[in-house]
């Protein structure tokens, strides 16, 4: 499953149907300042595609309307499904809380997640539940590719 699960996910990433219909956040940092846009709001769709990997991290949303992604995740109650693509080694996000039930899939790479007090490692294949409310923040490797699925 990993492996096709990331074939669909590469074609997703640079899919000109999600840039131009605003579902491709590219998020950045400069020291302590961390900022994201809607990539068409600031890029060409060429100038999206040559940079991916000059940022942070790119999220790519409404991935539950791709049926072949959604079946990957059997019987789950899915509300949302976004992809983070994190090409350089930073976190994602500074601490925040979601308002959804969040399970956080790695297809390749590595992620360090810390809800509150405990930290995980999660490898190629593992997840993580993230409840509703709890504040957390995840640190990428370079070149990891997650799946965040938010459940009803």
């Amino acid at each position: 499953m990993v492996k096709t699960l990331y074939k669909m996910l590469k074609e997703e990433i640079i899919s000109f149907e999600r840039f131009d219909n605003n579902e491709i956040v590219v998020i950045d940092r400069t020291g302590h300042t961390m900022w994201s846009w809607y990539a068409n709001q600031k890029l060409s769709y060429t100038q999206y595609v040559t940079s991916i990997r000059n940022y942070s991290a790119i999220k790519v949303e409404g991935l539950e309307k791709n049926q072949n992604i959604k079946k990957c995740f059997g019987k789950l109650k899915i509300k949302d499904i976004h992809l983070f693509y994190s090409p350089r080694t930073d976190y994602s996000f500074g601490w925040h809380h979601d308002t959804t039930n969040v399970m956080l899939y790695v297809i390749k790479g590595r992620k360090r997640v810390q809800i509150k007090n405990k930290t995980y490692i999660l490898k190629s294949g593992d997840s993580v539940s993230i409840p509703k409310g709890h504040k957390h923040r995840v640190f990428n490797q370079r070149d990891t590719w997650a799946i965040s699925i938010g459940l009803k």
